[in-house]
């Protein structure tokens, strides 16, 4: 029912303040360099180099789940006894540091032992790992010594990587990290499970050809990258369900027939009756089983309208794009904005009634889906960003290093210009839109028609004149842009050609000024004699 989990902090000299927040589940068993501040929060003592926390964590947890990823058992997380499958504790910490560079915070995790460890996610025991590289995504397969997987992990990771092709919707993280969960001693609440961005476990004994596919299901949860108002959260479970379906399909690995029976489940009472965007009208998994196929015949609709140009898949990938919270609008806009206003009109009826649409024959899905629709991919261009201003004119890269999401580092009043690039990676000509924002808001787009294989770029332009964070996005993709004022120039000497006149005449004044630091740094210049300022210059 619990593990043992020790928080190294190794502090840089820079750092003058340290307050780890600790979850409501841990119990705290030793301390190095911190005490107890308030509450479940501990304060650094400021000396300690190599500082830690110890503490005993509660990690079992239950819950009753209906759906078609709903299993027999109650947990999700557990401590086995011999093994462990749990959740990584959330730990915020507040800190402080001097100096005109900021400090940032690198997070890693490994086991005390055998195991292996996500960004999300930890499996404590024997496992082997396997890898794969496809579509910028890095893939790994934790299969734990006591799991016997229904499929070869080739197998899986073959499915995984094509869907990461299938899905042209934004959000593909750079790693992702499955963990088959042995189902010998435990039973499962649920068959499998998405945590976080980027981690995911499904129960060994899942299978591939089959319309419920567990894999892709949580896998189409991990390119998920919106929050939903309660009138669109009916899309989460509803896209899972209806993709893993639909790409088992397109991969070969299941029939027509079985990813028609998957829906018709949304077609029979009591979930035939549910309103989609009243969450309190949902029985019986109501919005995965009505919501898929709403889905479904919304991305047919879709396919139809636009001469299988767009898909269902261009309304995903505007969810992905939004960064406030999704609600109904946001998707009924999306609709309209991808197949016209009768695909909205449509969207509305099935979402906010009782109204359920039919589920299609073979021969209408071959008509909507014989043909692969244009799959348009929008996101920055390679080397996407450049700085210019008062100190430089240069390409910028975006890092990592010091922080979880991607950042860019400029300084107040320069312009950074963001490159955009669009690529039809389908099977048909499609239009596409390449919208830049920044905070959330869209500031700036383009658009234009794509035959298939080819790309088009675009710059975007947004001058940033005081210091802040802020997040700029080209469709779904984001990176954080540190806007940070620069450091101080300090003056270090006043010199004059001549310092006795004779009958009037110039003098020439040099002043040196001197950046110290490695940033951008100014200075602001007053030359000042008896007659008052002579003037005034920044530098």
């Amino acid at each position: 029912g619990s593990v043992g989990v020790t928080l190294r902090y190794d502090v840089p000299e820079r750092v003058t303040e340290l307050r780890p927040t600790l979850p409501e589940r841990a119990t705290v068993t030793g301390t190095d360099g911190f005490g107890r501040a308030e509450g479940r929060t501990y304060e650094w003592d400021g000396e300690t180099a190599a500082a830690s926390i110890t503490v005993d964590l509660a990690v079992n947890e239950t819950a009753d789940r209906v759906g078609p990823e709903a299993a027999g058992g109650r947990y999700l997380f557990v401590d086995a006894g011999e093994w462990a499958l749990v959740q990584r504790p959330a730990v915020p910490t507040e800190w402080a540091w001097r100096g005109p560079e900021p400090v940032g915070v690198e997070r890693a995790a490994t086991t005390a032992g055998p195991g292996a460890a996500g960004e999300w996610m930890a499996y404590l025991g024997a496992t082997e790992t396997y890898e794969r590289q496809a579509h910028g995504q890095h893939f790994r397969l934790v299969v734990p010594e006591r799991a016997t997987l229904a499929e070869s992990p080739s197998a899986i990771l073959d499915s995984l990587s094509r869907a990461s092709d299938q899905l042209r919707v934004g959000d593909r993280d750079d790693e992702v990290t499955a963990f088959a969960a042995p189902t010998t001693t435990v039973e499962w609440g649920v068959r499998g499970l998405q945590y976080g961005d980027t981690d995911m476990w499904v129960r060994d004994a899942e299978r591939l050809d089959t319309a419920e596919n567990t894999w892709l299901h949580e896998y189409v949860h991990a390119r998920q990258d919106y929050e939903t108002a309660a009138d669109a959260r009916w899309t989460t479970e509803a896209f899972a369900t209806y993709y893993a379906g639909l790409l088992a399909l397109e991969q070969n690995r299941t029939e027509f027939d079985a990813l028609q029976r998957l829906l018709a489940r949304g077609s029979a009472d009591p979930q035939a009756s549910a309103v989609l965007t009243e969450p309190a009208t949902w029985r019986n998994a109501a919005n995965y089983w009505k919501g898929s196929l709403v889905a479904g015949e919304l991305d047919r609709q879709t396919r139809l309208a636009t001469d299988s140009g767009r898909s269902l898949q261009a309304v995903f990938s505007a969810m992905n794009a939004h960064q406030d919270p999704v609600d109904a609008e946001t998707v009924l806009s999306a609709v309209e904005t991808t197949a016209g206003p009768d695909a909205r009109e449509t969207a509305a009826r099935l979402t906010t009634a009782e109204t359920v649409p039919d589920v299609w024959s073979r021969s209408a899905h071959l008509e909507a889906f014989g043909e692969a629709p244009a799959r348009i991919a929008v996101g920055f261009a390679e080397a996407p960003f450049a700085a210019s201003g008062p100190y430089r004119n240069a390409t910028v890269a975006a890092t990592d290093s010091a922080r979880r999401e991607p950042t860019v580092a400029l300084y107040a009043g320069e312009t950074l210009t963001v490159t955009g690039r669009a690529e039809n990676v389908g099977e048909a000509a499609g239009e596409y839109q390449v919208r830049f924002g920044v905070d959330g808001r869209v500031v700036d787009s383009a658009s234009g028609s794509l035959q298939p294989g080819d790309a088009a770029t675009h710059t975007f332009a947004r001058t940033f004149a005081t210091a802040g964070e802020r997040v700029v996005s080209v469709g779904a993709e984001e990176v954080t842009v540190s806007v940070r004022e620069p450091a101080q120039a300090t003056v270090t000497g006043l010199a004059a050609n001549r310092t006795t006149i004779s009958g009037g005449g110039a003098v020439e004044l040099t002043a040196t000024v001197e950046n110290s630091y490695d940033v951008p740094a100014v200075a602001n210049l007053s030359l000042s004699g008896e007659m008052g300022t002579v003037f005034d210059r920044r530098v």
